[in-house]
């Protein structure tokens, strides 16, 4: 629901977004599961039944971007609030993808030789995509995601930045490491012919494994450095992009999926 991206586009844009947000799980996770007809129907279904059960957290998600909105105003965020912050919506998030494997495994133990052959073809080639960034500058998209809330960064946030870049690289090569820990497991329940409660026993415990509090710790140590620099129109910049999404999960509300 909450693309990054969007956050330097109009509303128009969002709203477009969060209105066909059923569809474009849909597409995404049946072209990666290369899904039949029937299949893709129950996927159809199971999203929007999965949308409309989440719709009740929209108003404590709008009080959470209204108090962001306050602390921007005080200028009084320090680094425990921040870290604070974090771990709550990383145990949102952790909630969410627990309740979607509860559904996803199902598809995957359902999957043919056929279907198997194109999910880990897609993999792969995700995995490819990922080691290549390896080799390259890590500092880029860091600086391309933080302009996506401020605008552009100036020379001491970039030199922040910067700084971290070994940060960023080996939570890169972290993440590729368990994807190809993940690959192997699943490779091995396919050919054991594995139940749903296993499929689901992995997804959780790869799920759970995401997030490491030292690695939050640093997150929410960089964000508030690059926070304390900000300057007016950054401020401003950010404060615009937080009511943008207010509005986007107000139409999350009111959409009828």
């Amino acid at each position: 629901m909450a693309s990054l991206i969007l956050l330097t586009t109009g509303c128009w844009v969002g709203n477009l977004f969060v209105k066909n947000l059923d569809t474009l799980i849909s597409v995404r996770v049946s072209s990666t599961l290369d899904l039949y007809y029937k299949q893709k129907q129950q996927l159809d279904q199971d999203i929007d039944s999965f949308l409309e059960s989440k719709k009740h957290v929209a108003n404590e998600i709008n009080q959470k971007l209204s108090s962001y909105q306050k602390l921007l105003g005080t200028g009084k965020i320090n680094q425990s609030q921040i870290e604070k912050e974090m771990l709550f919506w990383q145990d949102f998030y952790k909630d969410m993808m627990l309740e979607i494997i509860d559904k996803y495994s199902s598809y995957l133990v359902g999957l043919t030789t056929k279907q198997q052959k194109h999910f880990f073809e897609n993999y792969n080639e995700r995995t490819e995509e990922l080691l290549e960034r390896l080799n390259e500058d890590q500092v880029e998209p860091q600086e391309e995601k933080y302009e996506r809330f401020f605008g552009e960064l100036n020379k001491k946030m970039l030199s922040i930045l910067k700084s971290n870049e070994n940060f960023f690289k080996s939570r890169l090569k972290a993440y590729i490491e368990r994807r190809q820990i993940l690959k192997e497991e699943l490779l091995k329940l396919f050919k054991s012919k594995g139940d749903d409660k296993q499929f689901k026993k992995l997804l959780s415990s790869y799920t759970n494994q995401r997030f490491k509090k030292d690695v939050t710790h640093q997150h929410s140590l960089i964000i508030k450095k690059l926070l304390d620099l900000m300057d007016n129109d950054q401020k401003s910049t950010l404060n615009e992009n937080l009511a943008k999404f207010k509005s986007w999960v107000d139409v999350f509300e009111r959409t009828e999926y």
